[in-house]
């Protein structure tokens, strides 16, 4: 049974599910050029900008490439290989070198990203969750069975990437920055279950208060659908209902100190609220 705190609320939670950038299918080709350049025209392609440290790439290096038609993070993983790691921030995709990170003795902040598949169709699934256990980081394949996800870790950690979705098994899969960013996972259906839930299911009445349906939004509703796996963290601080430290996962998620300005939505209370 989901817990959830109203105070006061005139605020309602959104459905938004836009392409991820890395996501983009771009076309360029370019010889011998050095890689600063080879960005540039990356840049161009995919409409959006690059943030890095120059001298991150050797000065004397050029790279040659044949791209058509191709989405921008195959595009990445070919031309700079395992030495660097990059995330999806907005419209930036930020790249850093592992040489600077272990130097810096920095966290490692990457994107993963790929397709969710049925295992015996081949199809994609629409609204699977992909999480990471440890940071509770959560994210929604799209409608096409997309989704992009930030990794954050130490140096030396291995990450739990967890992938729900109703009336399919869990499945559990384990990354590392020197690893293929593009990960393609198949889930193999519950037998005897129900039917998967349609398109529209973040709408449908998950919880039988009013307000929860009317103050939370799809992407919390459709995670606590896919979801049959509990957490608990320490604590959480709310604004409102969708917007707190439990991210997404709140529905699933117990505290044992709960804070809310407005109003707070999760999967329990064992302690102070």
């Amino acid at each position: 049974m989901k817990y959830f705190v109203f105070i006061l609320a005139f605020f309602f939670g959104t459905t938004a599910w836009s392409q991820s950038a890395l996501n983009k299918k771009i076309s360029v080709s370019f010889t011998q050029l050095k890689t600063e350049a080879a960005l540039h025209i990356i840049e161009r392609a995919a409409s959006i900008k690059f943030g890095y440290n120059a001298e991150i790439f050797p000065a004397d290096s050029l790279i040659t490439g044949v791209f058509d038609n191709v989405e921008l993070q195959i595009v990445l993983d070919k031309l700079l290989g395992k030495n660097y790691a990059y995330r999806e921030k907005g419209n930036y995709i930020i790249i850093k070198s592992t040489k600077e990170i272990q130097a810096k003795n920095e966290k490692y902040i990457y994107t993963i990203s790929g397709y969710i598949r049925d295992s015996e169709t081949g199809e994609t699934i629409a609204f699977a969750s992909i999480y990471d256990s440890a940071t509770l980081n959560a994210t929604l394949s799209n409608e096409a069975g997309f989704y992009t996800l930030n990794v954050e870790q130490k140096p030396g950690e291995i990450s739990q990437i967890g992938i729900s979705k109703s009336a399919y098994k869990d499945t559990f899969i384990l990354v590392k920055p020197a690893d293929t960013k593009v990960l393609t996972v198949e889930l193999d259906k519950i037998k005897d279950s129900m039917p998967v839930a349609a398109l529209d299911s973040g709408k449908r009445n998950l919880d039988k208060n009013i307000f929860v349906n009317s103050l939370t939004n799809a992407k919390q509703r459709l995670q606590s659908l896919n979801l049959s796996k509990k957490f608990t963290k320490g604590w959480q601080v709310s604004f409102v209902p969708y917007l707190g430290t439990n991210g997404v996962l709140s529905g699933k998620v117990t505290n044992s100190a709960s804070f809310n300005i407005i109003g707070g939505y999760a999967g329990g209370l064992n302690g102070v609220e």
